[in-house]
């Protein structure tokens, strides 16, 4: 299933394909899976990244976000909160999610501290890290910068 065939997800631009000029079409956007549980966050942080352009699959739980991930190609971008409901945490995901796409760039948010993540030593030398309350801005020049595009 397509990143924009998925419930949850959304595609920025918002113009109908036919609508579109032959370049816009051959550009994918780049896919950003957010992992969050708290929906308003989670919305926020979407409508961020849709309004950037960006594609963009939002779910609530590390399973979720596993169901996804076993796609190949679907994601460009992991941005996932540290504190999930279930046994895996953010940071367990990350942590995963590093050994085997080291590539991916991944971006970890808490409203905690970083003790949260101390479970997993050196995960913070290999992820972007954004603490809760964070802005707009915040969000889409950490995402710019993570993908190369600021």
């Amino acid at each position: 299933m397509a990143a924009s065939d998925r419930p949850g997800s959304s595609l920025g631009g918002g113009e109908p394909a036919d609508e579109l000029d032959e370049s816009a079409v051959t550009r994918a956007a780049p896919r950003v899976l957010v992992v969050e549980d708290d929906i308003h966050i989670g919305r926020l942080v979407e409508r961020i990244l849709v309004r950037e352009g960006f594609a963009v699959v939002r779910v609530m739980d590390v399973d979720s976000a596993w169901a996804v991930l076993e796609e190949p190609e679907v994601v460009d971008l992991l941005f996932t909160d540290v504190v999930l409901p279930g046994s895996s945490s953010g940071a367990d995901l990350a942590a995963q999610l590093r050994e085997r796409r080291p590539d991916l760039p991944i971006i970890l948010t808490t409203g905690y501290d970083q003790s949260r993540i101390s479970d997993h030593p050196g995960l913070l030398d290999t992820v972007a890290f954004l603490p809760k309350p964070f802005t707009a801005v915040q969000v889409r020049d950490l995402v710019r910068q993570e993908l190369g595009r600021d």
